[in-house]
């Protein structure tokens, strides 16, 4: 996407273009004190590992300097995942949307998960395609694309082993739905209004990565296209993330 951080207002009597309009994304306002909480978290990891490699190492190949080792490692990976994630965020907050473009829809959710399957855990968890809308779609695919590679990575995160994740295309009020459902536990009902806040994570995330980000990047990305992402958990479906996206279909 184009860069639009030097944003100008159109002249006066002109509407506003919708590409280059400010973005609607809701930021809490301790936003910057909680980064700064989970970054030192990562930084005092790695400081205490190197401390204790430093003043108590001895043999790094020994079964203790290795954790230690793997503690640092852990740490810095917590670190550039989550400053990975601000620049996906600032960058959907601040650059022009692109255009919309036809795509040829099951190939490209296919191509979706295969990237969140490449940078997601080593989970024994399957992914499958069941309710499909075949033929061509026009959408805005970057933000789409992103948002939909968050939901199949948590998916991944917290999906039992040895089950499926499905996804289902199917209309949807804004033209087109994507939904994905996995077995996961969920959040409480408390939790549930807090899900999409930035650093927010439920009881049953904690100790298992990330930093909170992703729901708030998939909301940011569906908010600025006019879209929405919804999520509801039951006994009989599990739980389920759904992306209502902008978009009509298109003649092959």
């Amino acid at each position: 996407m184009a860069s639009n951080r030097n944003h100008e207002p159109a002249p006066a009597g002109e509407p506003e273009d919708p590409a280059r309009a400010a973005p609607k994304v809701w930021l809490p306002a301790d936003f910057l004190s909680q980064l700064t909480h989970e970054l030192k978290n990562h930084v005092a990891a790695a400081h205490a590992a190197t401390y204790l490699l430093r003043n108590q190492g001895g043999n790094l190949a020994a079964e203790r300097e290795q954790r230690w080792l793997e503690a640092v490692r852990q740490a810095v990976g917590g670190l550039r995942s989550t400053l990975d994630q601000i620049d996906t965020l600032d960058q959907i907050m601040t650059e022009t949307v692109a255009p919309a473009i036809p795509v040829d829809l099951v190939p490209w959710v296919e191509s979706i998960v295969a990237q969140a399957l490449k940078k997601g855990p080593a989970a024994r968890v399957t992914v499958r395609i069941r309710e499909t809308l075949p033929g061509w779609w026009r959408l805005e695919g970057s933000l789409v694309g992103t948002a939909l590679e968050v939901l199949v990575a948590n998916a991944l995160r917290f999906g039992p082993p040895d089950s499926t994740v499905w996804l289902d295309l199917r209309p949807g009020k804004c033209g087109l739905e994507i939904a994905v459902s996995d077995q996961g536990a969920g959040v409480s009902a408390s939790e549930a209004g807090r899900l999409f806040t930035p650093f927010f994570q439920g009881a049953n995330a904690r100790g298992r990565g990330g930093a909170g980000l992703g729901l708030a990047i998939a909301q940011a990305a569906m908010r600025r296209l006019q879209g929405e992402v919804r999520y509801s958990h039951s006994a009989d479906k599990g739980t389920v993330f759904c992306l209502e996206v902008p978009a009509r279909r298109e003649d092959a």
